[in-house]
């Protein structure tokens, strides 16, 4: 059956489902909502039910209800509770299984996306796009495939990808509220580990740093430590906001190329 936005696109159709299988659910994430996405997902699955006791559309006031969701990526949320269980295992410090780039191009897009989601900091719509790129001859053309949906994206989404990252030795990471991927990373440069002052010193620069660019600072930590992460902090901020933005993407591309160094074989 056909898809059919309603509400001027706000949120996209439900999908038609066979028995009780989640297939998925189209929506728009809004930038500001990026760090919200495991919530907002419960909401989505809560419309499912509303679109099955509404089997020809959303009703209006529903999709009212939920315009939150929405400008910008595709969220597939088939395997969300496998996405949430790999998640579970990064942060309980639990060695997860590589899998293949064969693995990979026969997957489903939730599938697919639970496994290399991560690599884009809370952006899981980066995967779930690269996934319509398949096959890949190996892990050096994923890469290349994600980084192509990167910059493909308008600039407001590519902001958005900046803003899902957490300040470095921010308030997040104080209230162990990193994903496990960006607590190792900090963790790996020190940043877990800084005294009183030096923690003060990073709250200053990187509430100065926000308030010249609107989005925080993105460095790839594992290539730092502290001193280098700081100098480049305080040295970044002069940038003009055009290029900061293209600093933080390439920053970003030296992440996720790490990150699916850990999770897929070459």
């Amino acid at each position: 059956m056909r898809d059919e936005p309603v509400e001027e696109s706000r949120i996209l159709r439900l999908r038609e489902i066979t028995g009780q299988r989640l297939i998925e659910v189209m929506v728009r994430a809004d930038e500001s909502g990026q760090q919200n996405h495991s919530a907002r997902v419960d909401d989505l699955v809560r419309l499912r039910g509303e679109g099955r006791r509404r089997p020809h559309r959303l009703d209006r006031a529903v999709a009212q209800q939920h315009r939150a969701v929405g400008d910008n990526a595709i969220v597939v949320v088939e395997g969300r509770d496998q996405r949430r269980m790999t998640e579970k295992q990064r942060r309980n410090g639990m060695a997860l299984p590589m899998t293949s780039i064969a693995a990979l191009n026969a997957a489903s897009r939730a599938t697919f996306v639970a496994a290399i989601g991560f690599a884009f900091e809370d952006s899981p719509w980066i995967a779930g796009a690269a996934w319509e790129r398949r096959p890949f001859a190996g892990r050096d053309a994923l890469l290349a495939a994600l980084l192509e949906v990167v910059h493909a994206a308008p600039q407001s989404q590519q902001i958005a990808l900046i803003a899902a990252h957490p300040d470095l030795a921010g308030r997040v990471a104080r209230e162990g509220r990193l994903t496990a991927a960006s607590r190792d990373e900090q963790a790996a440069a020190g940043l877990d580990r800084l005294t009183d002052a030096e923690r003060a010193h990073f709250d200053t620069a990187n509430g100065a740093y926000r308030q010249r660019f609107g989005f925080p600072f993105v460095i790839c930590a594992r290539e730092h430590d502290t001193a280098s992460i700081l100098a480049a902090l305080e040295a970044r901020a002069r940038n003009e906001r055009n290029a900061e933005i293209e600093m933080a993407l390439a920053e970003i591309a030296k992440i996720a190329r790490l990150r699916l160094a850990d999770a897929v074989t070459p």
